[in-house]
């Protein structure tokens, strides 16, 4: 599955000649109709800006590298199944809220994608999420 991911390196150098063949950041930003600032935001990697990317035929996505094998990443869609999967065995969201060290409320919100899943991250045995691009569908 990574690979078909692209890396953020690979991106900016994507980006950049895409700039440079369009005359500048300027000229860019009018040949795809898009706000100069952010493309100055995303070319100095102050964030990545998912029209700016589009651009260039591209779209940022989360992965999560697997403790156990940091080369490995899985998406969003395979933390949270192994979330529900911790919460059933659990007996309880009270419960498993407890394991986590969060209030049930908390736990609720990271459930219901109302909150990130940063602090259940290394108890699900995953790290902190990289962000790495596909290719526009």
């Amino acid at each position: 599955m990574s690979d078909d991911l692209i890396h953020p390196k690979d991106f900016y150098g994507k980006l950049n000649t895409a700039i440079r063949e369009a005359g500048g950041v300027s000229a860019f930003a009018r040949l795809h109709n898009l706000d100069t600032r952010r493309v100055y935001e995303t070319q100095d990697a102050v964030r990545y800006h998912e029209d700016v990317a589009r651009a260039v035929g591209l779209v940022p996505v989360a992965r999560y590298p697997v403790a156990a094998d940091p080369k490995s990443l899985v998406g969003g869609k395979v933390v949270y199944e192994k979330l529900n999967t911790f919460v059933r065995e659990c007996g309880s969201q009270k419960n498993a809220a407890d394991k986590f060290g969060i209030s049930k409320a908390h736990l609720g919100n990271i459930i219901n994608a109302r909150r990130g899943l940063r602090p259940v991250l290394a108890s699900l045995g995953f790290m902190a999420p990289l962000t790495r691009f596909v290719p526009v569908k």
